[in-house]
């Protein structure tokens, strides 16, 4: 089973300064093939139900969202310097996203997150590979529901900018962390 690391300020920290090492508990291990052809059959699946409020003076807020079949819900966190643009986090229902990102972005990128993180837990897809394939093409369609094609071009252009800055700044190394 992988070791991942525990973010640092997360509400379960142990009295550490430095990161925990826990075990993950995954699905058993399934091949590559199928892994992709579940990747493909998922994201064909529509996002349903969102409720994304937003609370008034903070930075803060919630979503809740039907997929799969589930009812799925995110604490959503806007911090400073985020490097991936928006994550989530692996021991609590929270998503946080980069405060350079613009709010009229921010419901976008939770529901791609908290799919993301349903898809990582329930059928243990890689979160920097098929996961992340089926979330795009999830969060594409979402948006597609709300904006016009040419501002998902726009969006796109921002998430890739943001992403870029924030990578320069934490010393412009751009591979995934683990």
């Amino acid at each position: 089973m992988p070791f991942l690391t525990r973010k640092r300020g997360t509400s379960k920290q142990i009295g550490s300064k430095f990161p925990v090492r826990v075990k993950l508990k995954l699905p058993d291990k399934i091949s590559i093939k199928k892994r992709s052809r579940l990747s493909r059959l998922l994201s064909n699946r529509k996002v349903t139900d969102i409720e994304y409020d937003k609370a008034e003076g903070t930075l803060a807020g919630n979503i809740s969202l039907m997929f799969d079949g589930r009812t799925l819900h995110s604490q959503i966190i806007i911090v400073p310097n985020e490097r991936y643009v928006a994550t989530w986090d692996r021991y609590t229902d929270a998503i946080y996203i980069d405060d350079n990102m613009p709010k009229k972005y921010w419901k976008s990128l939770a529901v791609h997150e908290t799919v993301e993180r349903y898809l990582r837990k329930q059928y243990g897809l890689d979160e920097y590979k098929e996961g992340h394939q089926a979330s795009d093409k999830i969060e594409k369609k979402t948006f597609l529901s709300e904006h016009p094609l040419s501002e998902w071009a726009k969006y796109s252009n921002i998430v890739n900018k943001v992403h870029k800055e924030e990578m320069y700044m934490a010393g412009g190394k751009l591979v995934p962390r683990k």
